[in-house]
């Protein structure tokens, strides 16, 4: 438990940080969850765990440490992908949900391309999450992880569903 309460404090400092827990004892791994790990391994699994634990956390991190540019009042803002929680649309205007708000003119359209290839789901004519940010997706809804919930196309749930599990898998 010493670990847990490390990670807690190092959480504290620096919430961007990447954890990867290394234990003997299974009984643990649920606390790692507690400060959003990225992974937990067994000691005696090491040698077969830790290459693929490393290349998921350096994926995570590649596709969700850049930047996106957007245009605000007349001014180029970087936004850091890891930032943002989901974008949303209200007609020619997207709203950037994250750490910040930032509303542009740009279409959601415009935003989900500028996007592409970088974790991010469009789950709705109006919404685009940051599969970062995406718990689940249950009965048509996004669950993000501060509790707020986004719809979903329903037309299109269970292609999203699969795209979020596979993307889940992929970066886990």
């Amino acid at each position: 438990q010493d670990g847990i309460q490390a990670a807690i404090q190092i959480r504290r400092k620096n919430p961007d940080v990447s954890l990867i827990f290394v234990s003997a004892f299974l009984d643990y791994a649920t606390m790692g969850y507690q400060v959003k790990a990225s992974a937990y391994l067994l000691k005696s699994q090491l040698p077969y765990t830790f290459d693929s634990a490393m290349d998921a956390v350096l994926l995570e991190r590649k596709l969700n440490h850049g930047v996106v540019e957007i245009m605000v009042d007349g001014h180029v803002i970087p936004l850091q992908l890891n930032h943002i929680q989901y974008i949303e649309s209200r007609g020619r205007t997207s709203i950037f949900h994250g750490q910040t708000e930032c509303r542009t003119y740009m279409s959601i359209s415009d935003a989900e391309a500028a996007l592409a290839g970088k974790g991010f789901l469009r789950i709705h004519r109006c919404y685009i999450v940051n599969m970062v940010h995406c718990v689940a997706l249950k009965n048509y809804w996004a669950i993000l992880d501060d509790g707020k919930t986004l719809p979903c196309s329903q037309r299109d749930y269970s292609n999203l569903l699969q795209r979020l599990m596979i993307w889940k898998g992929v970066n886990r």
